[in-house]
């Protein structure tokens, strides 16, 4: 299959909200509580906080030969975040195609380290890639439910 990297559109939002949404929902169940990927879709992914990162940064888009959104990555000075692939297309090389794109992105704008925040269930990918874990980390969510995390990073 052929696929498109763009550059994020405003008209992308939405797309990107479901997106996100739909594989969290999918993706991280087993790792993370109803709770804590209501809180991570309504919260840290809403479509307010994909369009300032978009502003703050430089977001892309992987579409398939039908223009269907797969896959979404942000990169906002050095860090990577909002890396996700639909679930359905995950494990066939496009989180790592749209990875290296954020990587070259980065790499031509100077920068030389690389880090980001890593779910549980991305860590083995991004350890795939090479990022070294600098930090675990969580934060607690209602005051009770806590979301691991961990920082990465990665020489260009």
């Amino acid at each position: 299959m052929i696929l498109d990297i763009r550059e994020f559109e405003l008209n992308d939002i939405l797309k990107i909200e479901k997106l996100i949404g739909k594989t969290i929902d999918i993706s991280f169940l087993g790792y993370y509580s109803k709770e804590a990927r209501e809180f991570l879709k309504k919260r840290v992914h809403s479509a307010r906080h994909i369009k300032r990162h978009a502003k703050e940064g430089f977001t892309c888009i992987l579409e398939d030969v039908d223009k269907s959104l797969i896959g979404t990555g942000t990169l906002i000075n050095d860090i990577i975040t909002r890396v996700y692939i639909y679930p359905g297309y995950q494990n066939r090389g496009y989180g790592k195609s749209v990875m290296q794109y954020l990587e070259r992105m980065a790499f031509r704008n100077e920068i030389r380290t690389i880090s980001l925040h890593a779910m549980l269930p991305a860590l083995s990918f991004y350890v795939s890639l090479g990022y070294v874990i600098v930090e675990d980390t969580s934060y607690t969510i209602n005051n009770e439910i806590k979301v691991f995390v961990f920082k990465m990073k990665k020489e260009l």
